[in-house]
C-alpha cells in the first residue's frame, strides 16, 4: 500500500450520479482556474447578498429592487410572477419560502426534501443534466426574472438570459456559499420575512443540538467522506455540510480539517479533495464517519462501494458501526440544513448511546 498522498486532478464524472458530478466537477474547475473571471460587459463588478433598492422609477414603471449578484448590482422586478432558474439550486430556497418557479434546471431531484419532490417534478425543465440550457424554452416561459449561480456553464451564458429577463447569477464558489446564496436568491423574490423565521429556526435547532450534546460533541471527531469515479472525496470546513455540522458544535477529524490529507489552500477554499481509496485510512481518528445516502436513506452505491474497501472497514469508525448516511450531504437551502441537523442529531443520538449509527 502506497503511503503517500494521491490525489486526482480530474474525477470520472461520466461514472458519478449526474448532480453530484456537477457539484465535483464545476469545484474542481474553480480550484485550478481560479473561479470564472469578473467581467464588467454586462453586470459590472461586485460582492453577493441582497440589498434593497430604489423600489420604483415611474408610476408606470413596475416596481424593481436593486440586488447584488455575483457579477454586480442588478434591478429586478421587486414581486416577480415568473421566475425561472437555470440551476438545481435556488429552487429549494424558493421553495423553502413558499414560492413555485416556472422553470428550473433537471437533476436535482435526488437533493430535494421529500415535500418537494412532487412540485419539483412539476416544474418546466429548462437546462439538462449535461449542462446544457435551453435559451428558446426559458423565452417561452416568458420569466420576469432569472437566477442562477454562477457556474461555468452559467455565467458563460449571462449575456443571453439578460435579453431575456433581468437576471441574476450568486456566489457558488464552494458549497459552503449555500447561506448566501439561499438569502440573496429568496430576496430576489420579495421573501424576506419569510427566510428570515427559517434562519431564525434552523441557529435555534443548531443551537439546541449544540447544548444537547455537548459532552459528546467535545470527545467526538467527525470525518465528512463521498465517492465517485473510484475515488474518495474528503469534504472540508469550506463545504456546506461541514459548515452546518460546526453551527451544531461538531469538531472534524483530522481528514476533514485538511490536516492528515495535506490540504493545500486551494483545497480548503473549493471545500473538499479528492484522494485515491487506500488513503482512506487517513480518517483513522474519526469518531464517526459521515457520507452520502439515496433519497431512502441508505448509502448511496458509490458510498455503498467505499465503505466495502477493506481500508474502509479497518477504520475505528467503521468498525463500531458510526457510520452515518446522510441524505442532506449537500444543504442549498435552509429546509436541507434543518434536515441536516435531524440526521446529526440520530448519529449523535447513537454515538451517545454506544448504538450502531
Amino acid at each position: 500500500m502506497s503511503t503517500g498522498l494521491t490525489y486526482v486532478d480530474a474525477p470520472d464524472v461520466d461514472t458519478i450520479d449526474a448532480e453530484f458530478a456537477r457539484i465535483v466537477a464545476e469545484l474542481t474547475r474553480r480550484k485550478f482556474l481560479g473561479g470564472v473571471a469578473g467581467s464588467a460587459a454586462l453586470l459590472g463588478l461586485g460582492a453577493c447578498g441582497p440589498v434593497r433598492g430604489d423600489t420604483s422609477a415611474s408610476s408606470s414603471a413596475p416596481a424593481v429592487q436593486s440586488i447584488d449578484t455575483a457579477y454586480g448590482k442588478v434591478s429586478v422586478p421587486l414581486n416577480p410572477a415568473r421566475v425561472v432558474c437555470v440551476d438545481t439550486y435556488t429552487v429549494s430556497a424558493l421553495l423553502d419560502v413558499g414560492y413555485t418557479p416556472v422553470g428550473v434546471g433537471d437533476g436535482g431531484a435526488d437533493f430535494m426534501l421529500p415535500e418537494y419532490r412532487d412540485a419539483y417534478a412539476a416544474i418546466k425543465k429548462i437546462a439538462s443534466t449535461d449542462e446544457q440550457v435551453d435559451i428558446e424554452a426559458i423565452t417561452a416561459l416568458h420569466p420576469d426574472l432569472i437566477l442562477g449561480v454562477n457556474y461555468s456553464y452559467i455565467s458563460d451564458l449571462r449575456t443571453k438570459l439578460a435579453a431575456i429577463a433581468p437576471t441574476a447569477i450568486f456566489t457558488w464558489d464552494s458549497s459552503g456559499d449555500w447561506e448566501n446564496m439561499a438569502a440573496s436568491a429568496t430576496a430576489a423574490v420579495g421573501r424576506v420575512s419569510t427566510e428570515a423565521d427559517l434562519v431564525s429556526h434552523y441557529r435555534k435547532r443548531a443551537g439546541e443540538i449544540k447544548a444537547t450534546y455537548a459532552e459528546i460533541l467535545a470527545s467526538a471527531r467527525i470525518d465528512l467522506v463521498t465517492a465517485g469515479g473510484g475515488q474518495a472525496y474528503v469534504w472540508l470546513p469550506a463545504s456546506g455540510v461541514a459548515a452546518v455540522l460546526a453551527d451544531a458544535g461538531v469538531r472534524l477529524g483530522a481528514a476533514s480539517t485538511g490536516a492528515s490529507i495535506g490540504a493545500t489552500a486551494d483545497d480548503l477554499a473549493v471545500g473538499f479533495k479528492a484522494v485515491s481509496f487506500e488513503l482512506l485510512g487517513k480518517l483513522n481518528d474519526a469518531t464517526a464517519i459521515v457520507t452520502t445516502a439515496d433519497a431512502d436513506g441508505k448509502p448511496d452505491s458509490d458510498a455503498a462501494a467505499m465503505i466495502s474497501q477493506p481500508v474502509f472497514a479497518a477504520l475505528p469508525a467503521a468498525k463500531a458501526r458510526h457510520v452515518a448516511a446522510f441524505v442532506n450531504f449537500f444543504p442549498f437551502s435552509y429546509g436541507q440544513a434543518l434536515a441536516a441537523l435531524d440526521e446529526l442529531q440520530t448519529l449523535l443520538d447513537g454515538l451517545r448511546n454506544g448504538a450502531p449509527s
